[in-house]
C-alpha cells in the first residue's frame, strides 16, 4: 500500500474516531425515544459522518481509477475501508455508480 493511500486511511480513521468520541460526549445514550432524543440526534451526526468517509473513500478509488467509481461498494474492502458502515438506526447504505454518492436508507443526510 502507497504511503498517500496508507495516510490517507489514517486520517479517515482519526476522523470516524472524532466523530464517535465527539457524539458520545455530546450527546450521551438517555435511550428516551422521545423527539428531540439525543440518542436520535448522536445517530444522525454518526450517520453523516459515514456518509463522509464513504464519500472520501470514493474520491480516494477516483483518484487511483483514472476518475472511474468503484462498480460497488464492496469494490473499496479492503484497500480503501476496512469495511462497508451501515446506519447507526439500521440497514446498508444505497450507492449510486454513476454519482459515486451513497445515501442512507432512513433518510439521514450528510453533514454540510
Amino acid at each position: 500500500m502507497s504511503r498517500g493511500v496508507f495516510g490517507g486511511l489514517l486520517s479517515l480513521v482519526l476522523v470516524m474516531a472524532l466523530a464517535h468520541y465527539l457524539a458520545r460526549e455530546r450527546f450521551p445514550q438517555s435511550g428516551t425515544g422521545a423527539a428531540n432524543d439525543p440518542v436520535d440526534t448522536a445517530s444522525d451526526v454518526r450517520c453523516g459522518a459515514n456518509q463522509q468517509v464513504m464519500a472520501t473513500v470514493i474520491a480516494s478509488y477516483r483518484v487511483s481509477h483514472q476518475g472511474e467509481n468503484p462498480a460497488r461498494l464492496s469494490d473499496l474492502v479492503p484497500q480503501y475501508v476496512a469495511a462497508i458502515p451501515s446506519c447507526p438506526k439500521g440497514g446498508a447504505y444505497a450507492y449510486d455508480r454513476r454519482a459515486g454518492t451513497v445515501s442512507c436508507p432512513n433518510g439521514h443526510r450528510t453533514m454540510p
